[in-house]
Formats: C-alpha cells, sequence, structure tokens
C-alpha cells in the first residue's frame, strides 16, 4: 500500500477490512461463533499477508473478532439472567422471623434499588472480561474460559447485533471529531500557532472541526451582542519535506476551509518552531507502549520540539491503536523511489538513494494523545489496547 494511500484513506481501508470481515460478502456457511472467528481469522491472516507493514489492517481484524466475542457473551449473559429467580431481588433484605431481621419498606426499596442499579455494572464488567480478557487470565485455572459456548448455534438475534456493531463502528470512524468542543477546550487556545508535519487526514479533519466549531460560536456571540469567553482562534505552520510533498496539499485544503495557513520548508524547521505554540503529528499506527509510527521525517520534527520544549499532540484516532509495545523502522519499513524527493536531471554518480516511508516516534518524545474518546496520556494505551482486542488474537499475523 504507497504511502499516499496509507495518509490519505485510513478510514477507507478500515472500511473496506470491516467488510470483508463481517460476513456480509463471506460465502462459506456459519452457525457458531467458532466457525464465524474461525473464517474471519482465515480472512485476516490473507489480508496480513497481503499487507504485512499496514498495520491497520490487522487492527480492523483484530476488532472485528472482538466485537464478534462481545456480542457473544451479550447473548450468554442475557440468558444466564433468565435462568435466574424473580424473587432474588425483593428476598435480599430478608433474613426470616417475624418483626425480627426484617428491613423496613423505605430501606427494603432502597436496598433493591441499590442492586439493581449494581446489577448492569457487574454484567457489563462480567462481559468485558470474557470478550477481552487478561494475560494473566490464562496462568489462572479458575478463570478458564469455556470454550463449548462457542459451538452452540448462533441465535439470528446474536447475528443481527454483529451487524449492527460493525455498522456502529464504521459509523464512528466517519464522524471523527464532527462536534469537536472537548478537545477544543482541552488542548487548543485562543490565539494557538500550531506547526503540523506532512499531511494527515485526521489532523485536517480535527483543524477544521475545531475552526468550524469557533465560528459557530463566534456567530452566536455576533447574534447576542456579547464577547465570546471560549473563543479559540489558531494559525496554523504546515511543514513540508515529506516524500511526497503531502504537506502542501493539507495547507491547501486548509485554506479552503478558512483557516489561516502557512507553508514553510523543512529547512526552517529550527528558525520557525521557537515561534510557535504545539506541535501537532498525524499517525499511522500508534503503540501500546506509547510510542508512535508516523510518516518519514516526524522524528526529526519531535526531536525539535523536546529540544525547544514545545509540546507535541499526537493525533491518533483509536481504530489505529495496535497491541505491538515496539517498532523496528529500520527493518520493518517500505523505501520509496528517489524521484519524489530528489530533482529531476541531477546527475550522480555511483550514489543509491532510498526514502524510508515510515518514522518512528518515541513515548519520550509525546506529551498526549488526541483520540475520538478525548485526550489521553501515553500511559494510558496499553489499557485501552487490552480491553479492545483479544488475546487469543494477538497472534494473528503468525500463518499455521
Amino acid at each position: 500500500m504507497s504511502a499516499k494511500r496509507t495518509a490519505e484513506a485510513s478510514a477507507d481501508c478500515m472500511r473496506q477490512s470491516c467488510d470483508c470481515c463481517t460476513g456480509r460478502r463471506l460465502h462459506v456457511p456459519w452457525t457458531t461463533t467458532q466457525e464465524l472467528v474461525d473464517v474471519v481469522t482465515g480472512i485476516g491472516r490473507r489480508l496480513i499477508c497481503a499487507a504485512p507493514l499496514d498495520l491497520l489492517v490487522a487492527n480492523v481484524v483484530r476488532r472485528v473478532l472482538c466485537i464478534f466475542r462481545t456480542e457473544h457473551y451479550k447473548h450468554q449473559d442475557a440468558h444466564r439472567q433468565s435462568l435466574k429467580p424473580t424473587g432474588t431481588l425483593w428476598g435480599a433484605g430478608y433474613t426470616g422471623g417475624e418483626g425480627e431481621g426484617r428491613y423496613k419498606g423505605s430501606e427494603r426499596q432502597l436496598a433493591v434499588r441499590g442492586l439493581r442499579q449494581q446489577q448492569p455494572q457487574q454484567r457489563a464488567k462480567w462481559v468485558a472480561e470474557r470478550a477481552a480478557p487478561s494475560m494473566a487470565s490464562y496462568f489462572d485455572p479458575y478463570a478458564a474460559v469455556d470454550a463449548r459456548d462457542f459451538l452452540l448455534p448462533v441465535p439470528p438475534t446474536v447475528k443481527q447485533s454483529i451487524f449492527e456493531s460493525m455498522s456502529e463502528l464504521l459509523a464512528e470512524i466517519d464522524s471523527l471529531w464532527e462536534d469537536g468542543e472537548e478537545i477544543r477546550m482541552s488542548c487548543f487556545h485562543d490565539g494557538d500557532c500550531i506547526l503540523t508535519y506532512g499531511y494527515s487526514l485526521a489532523v485536517e479533519r480535527l483543524l477544521i472541526a475545531v475552526h468550524e466549531k469557533n465560528q459557530k460560536l463566534q456567530q452566536a456571540a455576533r447574534r447576542s451582542s456579547s464577547s465570546s469567553s471560549s473563543r479559540c482562534c489558531f494559525e496554523v505552520v504546515v511543514l513540508g519535506g515529506d516524500a511526497e510533498d503531502g504537506g502542501k496539499r493539507l495547507a491547501a485544503n486548509l485554506k479552503k476551509a478558512n483557516i489561516q495557513t502557512t507553508y514553510i520548508p523543512d529547512t526552517a524547521l529550527f528558525p520557525v518552531i521557537s515561534k510557535v505554540d504545539k506541535v501537532l503529528l498525524g499517525t499511522v499506527a500508534v503503540l501500546s507502549s506509547g510510542g508512535v509510527v508516523t510518516v518519514g521525517g516526524a522524528n526529526s520534527v519531535a526531536q525539535a520540539a523536546k529540544f525547544f520544549s514545545k509540546p507535541l499532540i499526537a493525533v491518533a484516532p483509536l481504530f489505529k491503536l495496535t497491541y505491538l509495545p515496539f517498532f523496528d523502522h529500520h527493518s520493518s519499513n517500505e523505501l520509496l523511489p528517489p524521484a519524489a524527493m530528489v530533482p529531476e536531471g541531477l546527475k550522480m554518480g555511483n550514489v543509491s538513494i532510498r526514502i524510508p516511508m515510515f518514522d518512528y516516534v518515541p513515548r519520550s518524545l509525546v506529551s498526549v494523545f488526541i483520540t475520538d474518546v478525548g485526550a489521553i496520556d501515553p500511559s494510558y494505551l496499553f489499557t485501552l489496547s487490552r480491553q479492545r482486542y483479544h488475546v487469543d488474537d494477538i497472534a494473528l499475523s503468525i500463518v499455521d
């Protein structure tokens, strides 16, 4: 997959992968959850082998498999609750004896209300622990999951729930940062000068969403003849130098959205970065350790931001979060031809030029991550990756 498609069409790639994995186009019959997991696992492995450097494909397949297990255990939980006696709640506060060991009417109602409020939380926890268990549960003989449940026929309601969950996952990607209110108030301030590098669809969507929200607030303030206390005007400086001139494309798109934008070459990084307030970087993949896989050349921008004590904000939708704790950009990389950066007609003898497609930014250089659930600390990424992926799917890229 080319760098241009990776930068511009991450959501499209995810949508196509989800479409292949949901079962809508599958001609292989399946009646149980285990059969569906096996079929999608086989498809996922073929997709991963076709694009081993595209970590997004593996993330999508693992996320889809986790959704299958979640819907399965939701059905199991509903069946388990239907088998419980109906009088359990009302008898919870009764210990026997006339006039002794009984709750009063109001106390009994409070106890029943408390149990009913705790029950949905306990059921959600039960489903989450089985859909995405921790690694420690595999060493606990009392925490083993009964695999025979996956061999039972899947009711039509579960199949419909699976398709609805996949549709919600795709809708979540399409509606990233449509509002942008929480991120606008927590990460951006009035008068900010933001430096970004290369092209990123997530960065473009985020900046346009924040700008549109700010314009709506300003129009509302003019109509009410009052000053807007939450004003958040900003200026964007786009740094060029990436292999495919994505910075020029990003600057043009931001100018079309009436955002004050300036494009500068990469040679002006050090003179300009001292005058900006923060650095905003797009991501290709986010590691569970807090590191970032991004476009080639971004590590130099991150190092410069650290040298000048500028906060580095990584824009990372959660579908880019992978379970990998580290990434070797020397061995796991794609080399682009030199025609992208070397001028045509330049005569150079006995010289071989290759441009790395990806770059790695370690966790120590990242200040905060902007995700579709808000701004989070890099230390919380491991917990999120554990909640989103199943332990059995970690070795999905290994072909038997």
